[in-house]
């Protein structure tokens, strides 16, 4: 009786995508594992937690998925554009590493995550990593947003209210 759960969660977890669909699948697999220890009458309660403790260790200790970043051609004030990117992906795009940086880049230009709060991460991540443009961070208190300069893809303040494309990270939370 243990393969078809442990299997039902393998599949499951590999179509994980986002964080919201990841706690909802794992309150399913919760509800499932407890039907499948109510049907198991004749197991000693010892072997039904053991198995439990094993399926939730099986699935945390699993990969997560790759980040991704997708650009979005539309354009948006920043505020909108991190409503739209937490509701269909996981946040406006964070930017922790070089790597992540030319990863950014590829998507092409746009709202990033960062924000003037002391600069920080909309999805609340700490890095130092930065890509300033030349001569920025803007001096103007009220520029707040950041985004990635179509020229050269360094990194620019602007008034949030302005509409640009935007870039959406996909994949795990921080």
């Amino acid at each position: 009786p243990c393969l078809k759960p442990l299997l039902i969660i393998l599949i499951i977890h590999q179509d994980v995508r986002t964080p919201k669909m990841a706690a909802f699948y794992t309150y399913k697999i919760i509800l499932i594992l407890i039907k499948f220890q109510q049907a198991w009458t004749k197991t000693k309660p010892i072997e039904k937690n053991i198995f439990i403790v094993f399926s939730v260790l099986f699935c945390a200790g699993r990969p997560h998925a790759p980040e991704r970043y997708i650009r979005y051609p539309d354009t948006l004030g920043w505020s909108d554009a991190q409503k739209f990117c937490r509701e269909r992906h996981t946040d406006l795009a964070s930017v922790r590493s070089e790597d992540e940086k030319l990863k950014v880049q590829r998507a092409g230009d746009g709202w990033i995550g960062l924000f003037r709060d002391t600069w920080r991460w909309s999805d609340q991540s700490d890095t130092p990593f930065r890509h300033w443009a030349a001569n920025e961070p803007g001096p103007l208190e009220s520029r707040k947003c950041v985004y990635v300069q179509p020229t050269d893809h360094g990194w620019a303040t602007s008034y949030c209210d302005i509409k640009r494309p935007f870039i959406c990270r996909e994949g795990t939370s921080t």
